[in-house]
């Protein structure tokens, strides 16, 4: 498959991020640093018909950070090699605006409205909304540990795909991690906990 890392060789106790884009163009055996005296390789999987990443594996690691899509190739699920809270290997869901998350919600319209990492944690949700040619239409932050309750902000564009105006919540979303055991307050008035995490929406 030309153009596509399928793997890559590196000095074993970093990641060459600067290599990463210039990677696919001249990659088919591997890139190896000349920094430090060891070397991993990092594997890329990819789809055989669709193209798709579906994997990327560091060498001596048991496990692989995976990715999973929806039928239109929308990107759906994200499988970390590191672990949750839970004990769990960490997930970050991707939600769309298409009809298998209708129950959801979400605007008929195929963006990406919320990205969840793991399980819902309040005040740690976010959402993306885009016009046709990509100019920001919506963003949202927040959330109750049920997932609704999400702050937005709007934004407008102009003619010349330049913001023109940007209409906030008026709300402040403060978020968190202290002792499960220790109280915490803004302004003198209890937050949402859950575990260490801690959040609470002001208005200001």
């Amino acid at each position: 498959m030309p153009g596509r890392v399928t793997f890559l060789n590196s000095h074993a106790d970093e990641y060459p991020a600067e290599k990463e884009a210039s990677v696919a163009q001249r990659v088919a055996a591997g890139v190896k640093s000349t920094a430090g005296t060891g070397s991993a390789v990092t594997t890329w999987s990819y789809d055989d018909r669709r193209g798709w990443l579906t994997g990327k594996k560091y060498e001596g690691r048991r496990t692989s950070v995976e990715y999973e899509y929806t039928p239109a190739g929308r990107l759906k699920l994200r499988r970390w090699e590191r672990k949750a809270s839970s004990g769990g290997r960490l997930v970050t869901t991707y939600r769309h605006g298409i009809p298998a998350e209708s129950a959801l919600g979400l605007p008929a319209d195929g963006g990406l409205h919320r990205i969840e990492y793991g399980a819902l944690v309040a005040g740690q949700q976010y959402g993306y909304l885009y016009d046709d040619v990509g100019n920001s239409k919506e963003s949202k932050e927040g959330g109750d540990a049920t997932g609704t309750g999400l702050q937005t902000t709007s934004y407008t564009a102009n003619p010349l795909n330049q913001c023109s105006s940007i209409a906030t919540p008026g709300l402040a979303s403060l978020n968190g991690l202290a002792n499960a055991t220790n109280g915490v307050t803004v302004n003198a008035v209890a937050t949402v906990r859950q575990g260490k995490c801690w959040w609470k929406s002001r208005r200001f």
